[in-house]
Formats: structure tokens, C-alpha cells, sequence
């Protein structure tokens, strides 16, 4: 054998070995912490790179090959049909516009229910020299936990919508033709959900630039006009999401609008709970003074 050959043969199982050790720590991470892949296929993608590694450094060796590469052949092949039925969740993945920060879901296919992650790389600082910063880009490549469970079971449409670089916004369809929408603040000094939403700071008039989108939020419902069509916005149908951002729905409890308003209180975003309305965004800005 060949000095060289040896050489890679024993690096291969080094690193098989190591890899094998690896994912042992990400089992009992998963078990105890509830730590996980954000895509269920790395799991079995790092089990076949062990078993070509394993081959690899143990071929050499092998006088009579043949058993050794239907063996592979088998494990591998049956690595493959693991991917294909162990892939349970989809992921939903969305980047700020100035990539400072990432929105991410973690879907059940089979329920439809959904899950907003929390990435390792902020849990563990540790681990940021190591890590990649989270991005749409190298999303598969990350580890996260589940943080908080949307309400409903998310159907086939959807939209994300980055109002601004610290605030998402998820609308969907869900399962049973509803409406829903789930907002994440990443400002951790507002990020609070607040008992009175967005009052008393909301009272008032506001308008779009071009007229054609009014809010009169005096009295009880407020009065949202788009194009002429009024939505009447209920403030006791209101789910708070942070100080600044609140989602108003119907009495049945379909999502209608999300509201945010800025740290000035002057100006205002309003953003349909349809996922059909792909880029709808209206900025509204007050017209008479604050209570």
C-alpha cells in the first residue's frame, strides 16, 4: 500500500469517526434541548458523508472489496430512503432587506402547523466564530430551536413582509381558508407585547400620500378605508405581537391588518392579512395631533 494511500485512508476515518461523534452530540442535544437541524435532510446528508468517509478508509485495507462496497452500497441506499420519508418540515426562510436579520419557520408537513425558530448562532455566542450569521443564502447549514408555535395551521399561500429591518411580518392562508398573521420583533427593548396594543398613541387621523388610504382610528371600531372599501378595525379584536405592532382581526378571529407604527408615532404601516396581496404595504401619516 502505498504511503500516500494510507495517509487518506486514516485521515478518512479520522474524520468519519469524528463525524460519528458529532452527530451523536446533536442527538442528545435534540433529546435534551430540543436542538435540531433547521432542514431535516442535513441529519441524513452528514450520516451518508460518515459512510463514504468509513468506506473510504477502510477499502484500502480490504483485501476482497466486493462485500465492502455492497454494504456501502445498501447503507447508503438506505440512508437515501430515509431522507425521502424523514423529510417532515418545511422551511419558510426570509431575510431583511439589509440582511441584518432572518425570519424563520419550521413547518409540519403533515399537520401544518408551524414554528418560529430561534437560530443557535444568538443562543450560544459562543458559537459565532464558528457559525455562519443566519441568512436565507445558508439557511440549511444552521441549527435552531423552536420558540414560539403559531396559532394556526399554515395552508398553501403565504407572504412575509419586512416593514422594516427589525420587524417581520408572516400572513397566511391557513388550512381552513382563514386568515392569520404572526409578527416577530427583533428590537429586544420593544419587543414586548403591550396589553393596550397600539393605543392611545394610534388615536387619531391618519393618510397615505396619495389619499387613496385613510384610517380614522376614533371611537370604537376605527374606520379603515383602501380605495374607497371600509374595514371596520375592532381594538377588541387585537393581538399584540410588540409595542409597535399588533394584528387586528374580525370576531371570528380572521386576521384583517397588521398595524406598526414607528418609534416617532407619526407614521404608520398597514399591511393586509391576504397572502394574495404579494407587496401591498400602505405608509399612512398622522394628520391631526396626538391625544
Amino acid at each position: 500500500m502505498k504511503k500516500t494511500t494510507k495517509i487518506l485512508a486514516t485521515l478518512s476515518l479520522v474524520m468519519a469517526v469524528l463525524l460519528l461523534i458529532a452527530q451523536g452530540g446533536y442527538l442528545f442535544f435534540a433529546r435534551h434541548y430540543g436542538i435540531h437541524y433547521i432542514y431535516d435532510g442535513m441529519f441524513f446528508a452528514v450520516n451518508c458523508l460518515i459512510l463514504l468517509l468509513a468506506f473510504l478508509g477502510f477499502a484500502p485495507y480490504a483485501k476482497n472489496k466486493r462485500p465492502l462496497i455492497v454494504l456501502a452500497g445498501f447503507l447508503l441506499i438506505f440512508q437515501g430512503g430515509a431522507l425521502f420519508l424523514g423529510m417532515r418540515h418545511q422551511v419558510v426562510v426570509s431575510s431583511s432587506p439589509h440582511k441584518s436579520n432572518t425570519f424563520m419557520l419550521r413547518k409540519d408537513k403533515r399537520t401544518g402547523f408551524a414554528a418560529y425558530q430561534r437560530n443557535l448562532y444568538y443562543q450560544w455566542p459562543q458559537l459565532q466564530a464558528l457559525l455562519p450569521a443566519p441568512a436565507q443564502e445558508n439557511a440549511y447549514l444552521l441549527f435552531s430551536n423552536d420558540v414560539q408555535q403559531l396559532t394556526y395551521p399554515i395552508g398553501s399561500q403565504y407572504k412575509i413582509d419586512w416593514p422594516n429591518e427589525n420587524l417581520a411580518v408572516f400572513s397566511y392562508q391557513t388550512t381552513d381558508g382563514s386568515t392569520a398573521q404572526f409578527i416577530r420583533s427583533y428590537e429586544a427593548e420593544t419587543a414586548a407585547p403591550s396589553p393596550s396594543g397600539l393605543a392611545p398613541a394610534i388615536i387619531g387621523e391618519w393618510q397615505s400620500p396619495d389619499g387613496k388610504i385613510r384610517l380614522q382610528a376614533q371611537g370604537n371600531p376605527y374606520a379603515l378605508l383602501v380605495d374607497g372599501q371600509k374595514t371596520l378595525l375592532n381594538p377588541e379584536y387585537q393581538i399584540s405581537f410588540s409595542q409597535s405592532a399588533c394584528v387586528y382581526t374580525d370576531a371570528q378571529g380572521n386576521a384583517l391588518y397588521a398595524l406598526i407604527m414607528d418609534s416617532s408615532e407619526n407614521r404608520l404601516t398597514v399591511i393586509p392579512a391576504d397572502p394574495t396581496q404579494q407587496n401591498e404595504i400602505y405608509h399612512l401619516t398622522r394628520t391631526t395631533n396626538p391625544l
